[in-house]
């Protein structure tokens, strides 16, 4: 069986580690192909693992947030909606028996590749709820209806627009299991590595600094701790890409009506602050994530997306007890509150702290969340699991297929 992935860049991104991961749990059993709208780090990644890859630009569809309404690139995205002939014969040259698109993205793939006689699985990695544009969230639930013979989303949070749809299965993202192992073991010598003590109580922060991921409430989660436990030795490590400010922030913001976030000058005056001035750690964006939360005592999620991510089961499969902000559908059991960690309302910056104090104060408590999130992601966020969850839907989609013409053999 061939299966062709279609990603929306070369960067490294949760997404592409997802992908990577799903990738690595079929061990070797189908033959793979990426196709990539673009070149990038990611390209050099897939090929140590093994995996041939070819460039195809195309449209990008962005929805997570994606443009307002009134910047220009709300309406040249759209053009993602029209089939585009170069792209839907480089994916037929390669011959796939299925045709997988990694992200929403990639909707101009499916777009074009409708009616070709190859299923197409739709994988749904984001949702829709901070979309900015709701002529956005439209086209984009419109086009990956009018294509998809499955939709795999990775959490309840992501099944929004579809959720009611009968091609839908809800299959958890993975993590890399080897590597969360080695973590745990060089937890101490991570610690040591950036100046922790031994005794210190770490709180930790994963992801790119902006307000939308919660930089702003860690740290002012950081502030109040500080000011609650003025003796207690708490130390808090920030590790993420620090974005610039936006290039093309939109009319509101050039004609004075909106304030523009300049993360840089944030972060700087809460490093000033004096309470944090001894107490925070910056690390910026570190490429090898797991073993620096895994060297945390508590890991904060406190994303305003709506979405929990990827952090809070990397955490949970490094023994790292966790802090979560509730995805927006209330729905999600990629963390199930005081069995594998802490959950609290999104934006509720008073619930936060009181969720990370009580686990600041019982150490008992966080041995017993580790304890459980170790064992939850052992059995849900297992690659050979939910590969294996996918491979079986791809060979429903091929038996659906050859039911239908009887000519058609796939050899699994």
């Amino acid at each position: 069986m061939k299966i062709v992935f279609v990603h929306q860049d070369g960067r490294l991104t949760g997404s592409a580690f997802s992908l990577l991961n799903l990738i690595r749990g079929f061990k070797g059993r189908l033959a793979i192909h990426v196709v990539l709208a673009e070149a990038g780090p990611y390209q050099t990644v897939l090929a140590q693992e093994g995996i041939s890859t070819s460039i195809c630009p195309f449209v990008r569809f962005w929805t997570f947030p994606g443009p307002t309404w009134y910047q220009k690139h709300a309406f040249s995205q759209l053009k993602a909606a029209i089939p585009d002939p170069a792209l839907r014969q480089h994916i037929l040259d390669l011959a796939p028996d299925i045709v997988h698109l990694n992200d929403k993205a990639c909707l101009q793939a499916g777009v074009s590749l409708r009616n070709c006689g190859i299923p197409i699985v739709q994988h749904l990695r984001s949702s829709y709820f901070p979309t900015a544009s709701p002529l956005g969230k439209w086209a984009s639930i419109t086009c990956i209806r009018s294509y998809a013979n499955a939709l795999i989303a990775i959490s309840e949070d992501e099944t929004d627009g579809f959720s009611r749809d009968k091609r839908l299965s809800v299959i958890f993202n993975t993590v890399n299991l080897t590597e969360t192992e080695d973590a745990i073991v060089q937890k101490q010598a991570t610690r040591s590595e950036f100046g922790i003590r031994e005794n210190e109580i770490v709180i930790g922060f994963a992801a790119n600094i902006s307000s939308i991921k919660g930089a702003w409430d860690f740290l002012n989660m950081a502030i109040a701790l500080c000011e609650r436990y003025p003796d207690q030795p708490l130390r808090f490590v920030m590790a993420g890409n620090l974005p610039n400010p936006s290039s093309n922030p939109g009319r509101l913001v050039k004609w004075g009506l909106r304030k523009s976030e300049d993360p840089k000058v944030l972060l700087e005056a809460f490093q000033a602050h004096p309470l944090l001035k001894n107490k925070l750690l910056v690390l910026g964006f570190q490429k090898a994530i797991l073993p620096i939360i895994a060297a945390m005592d508590i890991l904060m999620v406190c994303t305003r997306l709506g979405v929990l991510g990827r952090q809070p089961f990397e955490a949970m499969a490094v023994k790292t007890p966790i802090v979560v902000a509730a995805g927006h559908s209330g729905k999600s059991r990629v963390v199930l509150h005081e069995k594998t960690g802490l959950v609290a309302p999104m934006k509720d910056l008073p619930a936060l702290i009181r969720a990370t104090e009580r686990l600041i104060s019982d150490g008992k408590l966080r041995q017993q969340l580790a304890e459980n999130g170790y064992a939850y992601a052992q059995t849900h966020f297992n690659p050979a699991v939910n590969s294996q969850k996918v491979l079986e839907l791809y060979q429903s989609l091929l038996g659906k297929k050859t039911a239908s013409s009887p000519a058609h053999a796939t050899e699994v």
